[in-house]
């Protein structure tokens, strides 16, 4: 019988119009063409991914949270079983950075303290409408403990390392769960 792979689970959270759902598009169809033009996400969306690491198979859920206030409690429980936090932000929305640290709190109050983050900043093809310095983003990541990487989803530029930075230590963090049974 073969035994299925253990589950690690990530959300994307941040204000609405950010990202979020053309890098868990991304993810979820990597062939698939950038989409000008979206639905917003209501409540959140959810995929699967197998995912790789060390030789071993691993699942990955995926939660695509709405930016919409009225949804936080649809999405709570995800947060609170997240192994690892994606926050976004749009670099040519610099109130949408100014609101990352709400998002960041959010997730800190709600997620195990042992939980990894990763602070994005999207939409980095629109260099001309750029209102975030990357310097400035990366500081702000440094002082609240989170790593940060910048990304288009458009180009298609650094979605890679979104993954590659915050899936193997969510991994970690998921092991550790596990072998201290505080995975249910």
């Amino acid at each position: 019988m073969q035994q299925e792979a253990p589950q690690v689970n990530l959300i994307l959270i941040g204000e609405p119009s950010v990202g979020k759902s053309s890098l868990f598009l991304s993810w979820k169809n990597p062939a698939d063409n950038f989409a000008e033009f979206y639905l917003p996400t209501i409540s959140h969306d959810f995929s699967q991914q197998p995912y790789e690491a060390s030789g071993k198979q691993y699942e990955l859920h995926i939660y695509d949270a709405s930016g919409l206030q009225n949804y936080i409690y649809m999405y709570k429980p995800h947060l609170e079983k997240a192994d690892g936090v994606i926050v976004m932000f749009d670099v040519t929305n610099k109130e949408s950075f100014t609101k990352a640290l709400k998002w960041i709190q959010l997730a800190k109050e709600t997620a195990k303290g042992d939980t990894e983050y990763l602070l994005v900043g999207s939409k980095t093809d629109l260099e001309a409408e750029r209102q975030m310095k990357h310097e400035e983003a990366a500081e702000f990541a440094k002082t609240h403990g989170l790593n940060y990487v910048e990304i288009s989803t458009k180009n298609k530029t650094n979605l890679k390392a979104v993954q590659d930075d915050l899936v193997p230590r969510a991994i970690k963090v998921h092991e550790k769960r596990a072998s201290e049974g505080a995975i249910a």
